[in-house]
C-alpha cells in the first residue's frame, strides 16, 4: 500500500517537473495575463511580494485547489491563528475563484 503512494507521488513530480517547459511558456513567456505569470510562480514557491513583508515571521502555507477547499479550511485557519498569532497564513491556488474566496478568510 505504502509503495503504491510512494509510486503515484514520484509519477505526478515527474510529471509536473516534464510539464515544466510547457507551463512556462504558456503562463509566463506567451501570456497577456498577468494573473497567469503570478500563479505560475506562486505554484513553485515563489512569492517575492510575500517575502518583503517577512522577517522572522513563522509561515504556514496551505494550497488548495477548488472553492470548496477554500470553505473547508476557515476552522483550519481559526484555530491556527489562535494557536500561533503570530505566524502568517498564506493560501495559494492555481484557480482564481479560490483565491478570492481564500481574500474573504480573515486570517488569510
Amino acid at each position: 500500500m505504502l509503495s503504491d503512494i510512494l509510486g503515484l507521488q514520484r509519477a505526478y513530480s515527474v510529471h509536473r517537473y516534464l510539464d515544466l517547459p510547457y507551463r512556462f511558456a504558456t503562463q509566463v513567456c506567451w501570456s497577456a495575463c498577468e494573473t497567469d505569470r503570478e500563479q505560475f510562480w506562486q505554484r513553485w514557491g515563489f512569492m517575492p511580494r510575500l517575502c518583503k513583508r517577512l522577517s522572522n515571521t513563522p509561515l504556514i502555507w496551505i494550497d488548495v485547489l477548488s472553492g470548496g477547499e477554500v470553505m473547508q479550511i476557515h476552522s483550519f485557519v481559526r484555530e491556527l491563528k489562535s494557536r500561533m498569532p503570530s505566524a502568517m497564513i498564506v493560501v495559494s491556488s492555481n484557480n482564481q475563484y479560490s483565491r478570492e474566496v481564500a481574500q474573504t478568510i480573515p486570517d488569510v
